[in-house]
């Protein structure tokens, strides 16, 4: 699984899946609110909730690979409590 994760991180293309993604939803959304008599294939809601789920993941698995040096974290808290005051 964290092979998967890590080769999910290291693609460049996590902003344009999850566009296509939630352009399809959408798309998919108006077409059953336009045509009252459409009812999507379970196939195609089963596509869009895997893709979902991938992208989903993919995020997850950049977000994770980030870490911020000590220098950038020390500046975050101090922003952090200057905030609370």
């Amino acid at each position: 699984m964290d092979r998967l994760l890590e080769w999910l991180g290291k693609l460049p293309t996590t902003q344009a899946r999850v566009a296509i993604t939630l352009v399809l939803c959408m798309g998919t959304g108006i077409k059953v609110l336009a045509a009252k008599d459409w009812d999507p294939a379970l196939d195609w809601l089963g596509f869009l909730a895997a893709m979902s789920g991938l992208d989903a993941a993919q995020f997850y698995a950049k977000r994770i690979t980030h870490t911020a040096d000590e220098t950038s974290r020390r500046k975050a808290e101090r922003m952090a409590r200057l905030a609370l005051r």
